[in-house]
């Protein structure tokens, strides 16, 4: 999380003291003591009212507590005690990894406060403890919305929604398309789950319905909402027809629009969704510099770009707190040693999905391997690609309509290889140093330079054999063509500007050249 310099800790002490069972902690923040011995620093109140714990908003009901403080109101630190890794509000304990939510959902709900909170660790391990600090707004909360049809674009908006909500953006996500079907996992209770966000679900696809009936439906649920409610910018991601609906509905709206990993190259017919995406947003996050410069020279205003890497690699770079034999029992996969095999349909060649999924995944097993499989897309041609699926022998392949995105993670770390069409072969793979062999058009133009990725036609069996053969399990250089893991770092620093919301609306085209 990103706090204020104000409110860093440079120094902290053992605890001094105890109260009713809780911590009583001295700390040193700029050099400046905040103890509860301190005059005029006893524990009292936020404000004389409960204060909102959950904040109320659009589709949410909110809920009032009597949180606690260290500190005065007009900016000095606070402490919301806790005890056992836990924070206690008005005698209800929260654990630690809820804390964001519960802070930043407006500790103080008075038309002139900010709150920014943080977990710190103390010299003891079990005695972490929650700091926050209230500040003088100075400039409009904002209220942003994300929306998210599929499980492959909530793992890139995620982290860039968590980090909104942490530093007191009013966030709010609208789930359509594949999220809502059971047979692709039913997603969208991942997401409602979490709790942080205010959540819209719109069943707005079907298996069985036409491309048409999606994207008119996603574009009617969006300009829906965007209506309802006033939103400062709706924020959309890559190449799917859905994120073009709703980019369409955001226009309508007269609602800012910004596109998440727009300027890639793909080698698909989604690729004139991207770039009519790009032709309609106000702000524009492309993952790459290259994509950045191909933005530029199609006529974008430069300061409307901001290259922040591809969110996902934020959470691939981090430590995973889950282990891999919890992973291979929830899934139930009956083996150790895997790669990970996902394939899509190339809408652009969607009459020979079929056949190139069966020569791709029949090279695979010819390998010797085993082999974890995702199940692939809505996309036209899905339906061949998985009547392939479903002929594999399950002794061999786990195939799973969805894995959660950090049990997706684990396995990413633990595979011998990833071979695919996925975005993730040739972002996520490279960044973690994995082998990986890029199947077929679906990705042209988009795989970075790097050692340890391989590009093959889902035909050339020979290929694929030998090269699992002789590579299977290699560690290779960690590829950054994609990011270093802080693309939500500086998401946040771009909206936190208030130049970055006097950017006129009015679509201009810049003669202008990429540097």
């Amino acid at each position: 999380m990103l706090v204020p310099k104000e409110a860093i800790i440079e120094n902290w002490s053992r605890p001094s003291g105890k109260s009713g069972g809780e911590e009583n902690v001295d700390l040193n923040v700029d050099n400046r003591s905040y103890s509860d011995e301190s005059e005029g620093q006893k524990e009292r109140e936020v404000s004389e009212d409960r204060t909102w714990v959950l904040q109320a908003g659009a589709g949410r009901v909110g809920r009032r507590k009597s949180i606690y403080k260290k500190g005065k109101r007009g900016g000095s630190l606070l402490l919301i005690k806790h005890k056992n890794g836990q924070v206690k509000i008005s005698g209800q304990r929260v654990k630690l990894g809820d804390v964001r939510h519960h802070v930043h959902a407006n500790t103080a709900d008075t038309a002139d406060v900010n709150a920014v909170a943080d977990v710190v660790l103390t010299q003891e391990s079990d005695k972490d403890i929650l700091i926050e600090k209230l500040s003088p707004i100075t400039k409009k909360r904002r209220r942003i919305a994300f929306s998210s049809n599929t499980r492959a674009d909530w793992v890139k908006l995620h982290p860039l929604a968590d980090i909104l909500v942490d530093n007191g953006f009013d966030v709010d996500i609208f789930i359509t398309g594949m999220h809502m079907v059971k047979e692709y996992g039913s997603t969208y209770e991942e997401i409602v789950k979490n709790r942080k966000f205010g959540v819209f679900t719109r069943q707005t696809w079907a298996p069985g319905d036409s491309e048409i009936e999606n994207a008119t439906a996603t574009m009617g649920a969006t300009f829906q909402l965007l209506q309802q409610f006033d939103y400062d910018l709706l924020i959309v991601h890559g190449d799917r027809l859905e994120a073009k609906a709703a980019a369409d509905a955001a226009h309508l709206s007269r609602c800012r629009l910004g596109h998440v990993e727009g300027g890639e190259l793909t080698g698909g017919d989604d690729n004139k969704n991207r770039y009519a995406i790009t032709a309609i947003a106000d702000y524009h996050f492309p993952s790459s510099q290259d994509a950045a410069d191909r933005l530029i020279a199609s006529g974008q205003r430069i300061g409307t770009i901001f290259p922040i890497g591809s969110p996902d690699l934020d959470v691939f770079l981090r430590p995973s707190a889950i282990s891999i034999d919890d992973v291979l029992r929830k899934y139930s996969i009956p083996f150790k040693e895997f790669g990970i095999a996902p394939f899509h349909t190339n809408s652009a060649e969607s009459e020979s999905s079929g056949e190139q999924a069966k020569n791709f995944y029949g090279a695979l097993l010819d390998s010797g391997r085993n082999f974890v499989i995702p199940r692939p897309n809505n996309d036209k041609g899905t339906e061949k690609v998985q009547e392939v699926l479903d002929a594999l022998p399950k002794n061999r392949v786990c195939v799973a309509p969805n894995f959660e995105f950090n049990d997706y993670i684990v396995l990413l770390k633990e595979a011998g290889c990833v071979a695919g069409n996925s975005s993730v072969v040739v972002t996520s793979a490279p960044a973690l140093g994995k082998l990986c062999l890029n199947i077929g058009s679906r990705q042209q133009g988009r795989a970075p330079p790097t050692d340890g990725l391989f590009n093959f036609s889902p035909n050339d069996r020979e290929g694929i054999l030998g090269c699992l053969a002789e590579n299977w399990g290699g560690k290779y250089s960690r590829n950054v063509h994609y990011g270093d893991g802080r693309a939500a770092e500086r998401f946040f620093e771009a909206l936190n500007s208030e130049e970055f919301w006097k950017v006129s609306q009015q679509k201009l085209l810049f003669d202008q050249k990429a540097s």
